[in-house]
Protein backbone atom coordinates (compact mmCIF):
# COMPACT_ATOMS: atom_id res chain seq x y z
CA UNK A 1 0.00 0.00 0.00
CA UNK A 2 2.87 2.34 0.86
CA UNK A 3 4.51 1.66 -2.51
CA UNK A 4 1.26 2.43 -4.35
CA UNK A 5 0.84 5.67 -2.41
CA UNK A 6 4.33 6.92 -3.22
CA UNK A 7 4.01 5.91 -6.87
CA UNK A 8 0.81 7.93 -7.15
CA UNK A 9 2.48 10.81 -5.32
CA UNK A 10 5.42 10.74 -7.74
CA UNK A 11 3.14 10.85 -10.76
CA UNK A 12 1.05 13.63 -9.27
CA UNK A 13 4.09 15.75 -8.46
CA UNK A 14 5.50 15.19 -11.94
CA UNK A 15 2.18 16.49 -13.20
CA UNK A 16 2.38 19.55 -10.99
CA UNK A 17 5.94 20.43 -11.98
CA UNK A 18 5.23 19.84 -15.66
CA UNK A 19 3.28 22.04 -18.01
CA UNK A 20 3.11 19.41 -20.73
CA UNK A 21 -0.19 18.28 -22.27
CA UNK A 22 0.26 14.61 -21.32
CA UNK A 23 -0.18 15.05 -17.57
CA UNK A 24 -2.59 17.95 -17.99
CA UNK A 25 -4.99 15.64 -19.81
CA UNK A 26 -4.85 12.99 -17.07
CA UNK A 27 -4.80 15.00 -13.85
CA UNK A 28 -6.33 18.29 -15.05
CA UNK A 29 -4.29 20.46 -12.67
CA UNK A 30 -5.33 24.07 -12.21
CA UNK A 31 -2.77 26.63 -11.14
CA UNK A 32 -2.68 30.15 -9.77
CA UNK A 33 -0.04 32.35 -8.15
CA UNK A 34 -0.48 34.72 -5.21
CA UNK A 35 0.94 38.23 -5.23
CA UNK A 36 3.70 37.07 -2.87
CA UNK A 37 4.91 34.55 -5.45
CA UNK A 38 3.41 31.38 -3.95
CA UNK A 39 2.51 28.95 -6.73
CA UNK A 40 -0.61 26.88 -6.02
CA UNK A 41 -1.68 23.74 -7.88
CA UNK A 42 -5.10 22.12 -7.43
CA UNK A 43 -5.99 18.63 -8.66
CA UNK A 44 -9.65 17.83 -8.05
CA UNK A 45 -10.50 14.20 -7.32
CA UNK A 46 -13.90 13.58 -5.75
CA UNK A 47 -13.75 9.79 -5.34
CA UNK A 48 -13.36 10.08 -1.55
CA UNK A 49 -13.94 12.90 0.98
CA UNK A 50 -10.21 13.32 1.56
CA UNK A 51 -7.68 16.02 0.71
CA UNK A 52 -3.88 16.01 0.66
CA UNK A 53 -1.87 19.18 1.11
CA UNK A 54 1.76 19.33 -0.01
CA UNK A 55 4.27 22.14 0.38
CA UNK A 56 7.37 21.78 -1.74
CA UNK A 57 10.21 24.20 -1.05
CA UNK A 58 12.63 24.51 -3.94
CA UNK A 59 15.64 23.77 -1.82
CA UNK A 60 17.31 20.51 -0.80
CA UNK A 61 20.43 18.90 0.58
CA UNK A 62 22.40 19.64 -2.59
CA UNK A 63 21.98 23.32 -1.70
CA UNK A 64 23.54 22.97 1.74
CA UNK A 65 26.33 25.55 2.10
CA UNK A 66 29.80 24.15 2.67
CA UNK A 67 29.87 25.42 6.26
CA UNK A 68 26.50 23.80 7.07
CA UNK A 69 26.26 20.42 5.36
CA UNK A 70 23.10 18.62 6.44
CA UNK A 71 21.24 21.82 7.32
CA UNK A 72 18.35 21.24 4.87
CA UNK A 73 17.51 17.98 6.62
CA UNK A 74 18.11 19.56 10.04
CA UNK A 75 15.60 22.31 9.25
CA UNK A 76 13.06 19.71 8.15
CA UNK A 77 13.19 18.29 11.68
CA UNK A 78 12.90 21.73 13.26
CA UNK A 79 9.79 22.52 11.24
CA UNK A 80 7.97 20.25 13.70
CA UNK A 81 9.31 22.11 16.75
CA UNK A 82 8.55 25.48 18.30
CA UNK A 83 7.26 27.14 21.46
CA UNK A 84 4.40 25.73 23.48
CA UNK A 85 1.13 26.42 21.69
CA UNK A 86 2.64 26.80 18.23
CA UNK A 87 0.95 24.81 15.47
CA UNK A 88 4.27 23.43 14.24
CA UNK A 89 4.84 21.79 17.61
CA UNK A 90 1.29 20.47 17.79
CA UNK A 91 1.22 18.80 14.35
CA UNK A 92 1.39 15.20 15.70
CA UNK A 93 -1.42 15.83 18.19
CA UNK A 94 -3.59 17.72 15.69
CA UNK A 95 -3.26 15.15 12.91
CA UNK A 96 -3.75 12.21 15.27
CA UNK A 97 -6.91 13.83 16.59
CA UNK A 98 -8.19 14.30 13.04
CA UNK A 99 -7.26 10.75 12.03
CA UNK A 100 -4.95 12.15 9.37
CA UNK A 101 -1.48 11.49 8.03
CA UNK A 102 1.57 13.73 7.89
CA UNK A 103 5.25 13.50 7.07
CA UNK A 104 8.16 15.30 5.46
CA UNK A 105 11.28 14.47 3.50
CA UNK A 106 14.41 16.12 2.20
CA UNK A 107 15.75 15.22 -1.23
CA UNK A 108 18.73 16.67 -3.05
CA UNK A 109 16.55 19.24 -4.83
CA UNK A 110 13.40 19.76 -2.75
CA UNK A 111 12.08 19.59 0.78
CA UNK A 112 8.43 18.63 1.11
CA UNK A 113 5.81 18.51 3.85
CA UNK A 114 2.38 16.92 3.54
CA UNK A 115 -0.82 16.30 5.45
CA UNK A 116 -3.81 14.14 4.53
CA UNK A 117 -7.15 14.75 6.28
CA UNK A 118 -10.89 14.64 5.70
CA UNK A 119 -11.71 17.39 3.21
CA UNK A 120 -13.85 19.32 5.70
CA UNK A 121 -10.75 19.77 7.89
CA UNK A 122 -8.69 21.45 5.19
CA UNK A 123 -8.51 24.82 6.92
CA UNK A 124 -6.80 23.23 9.91
CA UNK A 125 -3.86 22.04 7.83
CA UNK A 126 -3.77 25.30 5.89
CA UNK A 127 -3.25 27.16 9.17
CA UNK A 128 -0.37 24.83 10.06
CA UNK A 129 1.62 25.35 6.87
CA UNK A 130 0.85 29.06 6.72
CA UNK A 131 2.13 29.59 10.26
CA UNK A 132 5.42 27.81 9.77
CA UNK A 133 5.96 29.37 6.34
CA UNK A 134 5.43 32.83 7.80
CA UNK A 135 7.45 32.53 10.99
CA UNK A 136 9.18 29.49 12.45
CA UNK A 137 10.56 29.98 15.96
CA UNK A 138 13.69 27.88 16.49
CA UNK A 139 14.57 27.54 20.17
CA UNK A 140 18.23 26.88 20.98
CA UNK A 141 17.84 24.14 23.60
CA UNK A 142 15.30 22.18 21.58
CA UNK A 143 17.25 22.58 18.34
CA UNK A 144 20.48 21.37 19.94
CA UNK A 145 18.72 18.30 21.33
CA UNK A 146 17.41 17.53 17.86
CA UNK A 147 20.98 17.11 16.62
CA UNK A 148 21.23 14.00 18.81
CA UNK A 149 18.08 12.68 17.14
CA UNK A 150 19.62 13.23 13.70
CA UNK A 151 22.88 11.55 14.72
CA UNK A 152 20.87 8.54 15.86
CA UNK A 153 18.93 8.61 12.58
CA UNK A 154 22.19 8.56 10.65
CA UNK A 155 23.45 5.58 12.65
CA UNK A 156 20.23 3.67 12.04
CA UNK A 157 19.77 4.51 8.34
CA UNK A 158 23.40 4.50 7.18
CA UNK A 159 26.18 3.64 9.63
CA UNK A 160 24.48 0.49 10.95
CA UNK A 161 22.79 -0.29 7.63
CA UNK A 162 25.03 -1.96 5.01
CA UNK A 163 22.66 -0.98 2.21
CA UNK A 164 22.58 2.63 3.40
CA UNK A 165 26.39 2.77 3.45
CA UNK A 166 26.50 1.19 0.00
CA UNK A 167 24.15 3.75 -1.56
CA UNK A 168 25.90 6.68 0.14
CA UNK A 169 29.24 5.42 -1.20
CA UNK A 170 27.86 5.04 -4.72
CA UNK A 171 26.65 8.65 -4.73
CA UNK A 172 30.02 9.90 -3.49
CA UNK A 173 31.89 7.95 -6.16
CA UNK A 174 29.52 8.65 -9.05
CA UNK A 175 29.30 12.41 -8.58
CA UNK A 176 32.89 13.62 -8.56
CA UNK A 177 32.26 17.36 -8.57
CA UNK A 178 28.56 17.76 -7.93
CA UNK A 179 26.65 18.25 -4.65
CA UNK A 180 24.62 15.12 -5.43
CA UNK A 181 27.68 13.26 -4.17
CA UNK A 182 27.20 14.59 -0.66
CA UNK A 183 25.43 12.77 2.11
CA UNK A 184 21.90 14.16 2.29
CA UNK A 185 21.68 13.79 6.05
CA UNK A 186 25.31 14.84 6.51
CA UNK A 187 28.28 12.91 7.78
CA UNK A 188 28.66 12.65 11.55
CA UNK A 189 31.25 15.45 11.78
CA UNK A 190 29.03 17.71 9.66
CA UNK A 191 25.95 17.08 11.79
CA UNK A 192 27.93 17.93 14.92
CA UNK A 193 28.97 21.19 13.24
CA UNK A 194 25.36 22.37 12.77
CA UNK A 195 23.87 25.06 15.00
CA UNK A 196 20.40 26.54 15.54
CA UNK A 197 21.56 29.80 13.94
CA UNK A 198 22.63 28.00 10.77
CA UNK A 199 19.13 26.52 10.56
CA UNK A 200 17.58 29.96 11.09
CA UNK A 201 19.71 31.44 8.32
CA UNK A 202 18.74 28.63 5.95
CA UNK A 203 15.07 29.14 6.77
CA UNK A 204 15.27 32.90 6.15
CA UNK A 205 17.18 32.45 2.89
CA UNK A 206 14.96 29.82 1.29
CA UNK A 207 11.61 29.24 3.02
CA UNK A 208 9.62 32.04 1.41
CA UNK A 209 6.30 31.77 -0.45
CA UNK A 210 8.07 32.80 -3.65
CA UNK A 211 10.26 29.70 -3.36
CA UNK A 212 7.46 27.22 -2.67
CA UNK A 213 4.78 25.23 -4.46
CA UNK A 214 1.55 24.50 -2.58
CA UNK A 215 -0.43 21.53 -3.88
CA UNK A 216 -3.95 20.29 -3.08
CA UNK A 217 -5.37 17.09 -4.43
CA UNK A 218 -8.59 15.36 -3.48
CA UNK A 219 -12.18 16.28 -2.75
CA UNK A 220 -11.79 20.03 -3.21
CA UNK A 221 -13.18 22.81 -5.38
CA UNK A 222 -10.72 25.04 -7.21
CA UNK A 223 -12.48 28.33 -6.50
CA UNK A 224 -12.95 27.45 -2.84
CA UNK A 225 -9.26 26.54 -2.50
CA UNK A 226 -8.30 29.79 -4.19
CA UNK A 227 -10.30 31.80 -1.66
CA UNK A 228 -8.97 29.91 1.36
CA UNK A 229 -5.35 30.01 0.20
CA UNK A 230 -5.52 33.77 -0.30
CA UNK A 231 -6.92 34.11 3.22
CA UNK A 232 -4.29 31.99 4.98
CA UNK A 233 -1.20 32.47 2.81
CA UNK A 234 -1.81 35.80 1.09
CA UNK A 235 -0.34 38.01 3.81
CA UNK A 236 2.96 36.11 4.08
CA UNK A 237 5.64 38.46 2.73
CA UNK A 238 7.88 37.24 -0.04
CA UNK A 239 11.55 36.94 0.75
CA UNK A 240 14.78 37.84 -0.98
CA UNK A 241 15.56 34.29 -2.07
CA UNK A 242 19.24 33.57 -2.57
CA UNK A 243 20.37 32.52 -6.02
CA UNK A 244 20.55 28.76 -6.39
CA UNK A 245 24.02 27.76 -7.53
CA UNK A 246 24.53 24.33 -9.05
CA UNK A 247 27.67 23.05 -10.69
CA UNK A 248 27.50 20.78 -13.72
CA UNK A 249 29.03 17.34 -13.34
CA UNK A 250 31.87 17.16 -15.87
CA UNK A 251 32.14 14.31 -18.32
CA UNK A 252 33.62 11.13 -16.91
CA UNK A 253 35.13 10.50 -20.36
CA UNK A 254 33.80 6.97 -20.46
CA UNK A 255 35.34 5.99 -17.14
CA UNK A 256 33.54 3.34 -15.14
CA UNK A 257 34.03 2.21 -11.58
CA UNK A 258 33.13 -0.93 -9.70
CA UNK A 259 32.40 -0.82 -5.99
CA UNK A 260 32.41 -4.00 -3.92
CA UNK A 261 31.44 -3.85 -0.26
CA UNK A 262 31.22 -6.82 2.07
CA UNK A 263 29.20 -7.22 5.25
CA UNK A 264 28.64 -10.16 7.54
CA UNK A 265 25.13 -8.84 8.15
CA UNK A 266 23.99 -9.36 4.56
CA UNK A 267 23.03 -12.87 3.50
CA UNK A 268 21.73 -12.02 0.02
CA UNK A 269 23.93 -10.14 -2.47
CA UNK A 270 22.75 -6.68 -3.51
CA UNK A 271 23.53 -5.31 -6.96
CA UNK A 272 23.16 -1.74 -8.16
CA UNK A 273 24.03 -0.24 -11.52
CA UNK A 274 24.11 3.54 -11.98
CA UNK A 275 23.75 5.27 -15.32
CA UNK A 276 23.34 8.86 -16.44
CA UNK A 277 19.88 9.66 -17.81
CA UNK A 278 18.32 12.69 -19.54
CA UNK A 279 17.72 15.77 -17.40
CA UNK A 280 14.03 16.20 -16.63
CA UNK A 281 14.02 19.95 -17.28
CA UNK A 282 15.64 19.64 -20.69
CA UNK A 283 14.12 16.37 -21.91
CA UNK A 284 10.78 15.77 -20.20
CA UNK A 285 9.44 13.13 -22.58
CA UNK A 286 12.59 11.02 -22.31
CA UNK A 287 12.61 11.44 -18.53
CA UNK A 288 9.02 10.19 -18.23
CA UNK A 289 9.93 7.15 -20.32
CA UNK A 290 12.95 6.47 -18.11
CA UNK A 291 10.82 6.62 -14.96
CA UNK A 292 8.35 4.12 -16.39
CA UNK A 293 11.16 1.84 -17.58
CA UNK A 294 12.80 1.84 -14.15
CA UNK A 295 9.46 0.99 -12.53
CA UNK A 296 8.81 -1.90 -14.91
CA UNK A 297 12.32 -3.31 -14.64
CA UNK A 298 13.07 -3.13 -10.95
CA UNK A 299 10.29 -1.80 -8.72
CA UNK A 300 9.00 -4.55 -6.49
CA UNK A 301 8.19 -8.26 -6.81
CA UNK A 302 6.17 -7.84 -10.03
CA UNK A 303 9.06 -6.21 -11.89
CA UNK A 304 10.90 -8.03 -14.67
CA UNK A 305 14.29 -8.18 -12.95
CA UNK A 306 12.78 -9.38 -9.68
CA UNK A 307 11.03 -12.26 -11.43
Amino acid sequence: MKRIFWTQLLLMCMACFSSGPTFAGVFNPKTFTLDNGLTVVVVENHRAPVVAQFVWYKIGSADDPDHARGVAHYLEHLMFKGPEGSLSREIPNILDRLGGMYNASTSADYTNYYEVVASDKIETIMKIEAERMKSLVIQNDEALRELDVILEERKMRIDANPLGRFIETIHAVWFWNHPYGRSGIGWESEIKNLTPQKARNFYQNWYGPNNAILIYTGDVDFEDIKKKVKHYFGDIPERAIAKRIRSVEPSHHGASQTIVMQSEHIAQPYYMEVRSIPRFVAQKKESYATEVLAYLLADGPTSYLYQ
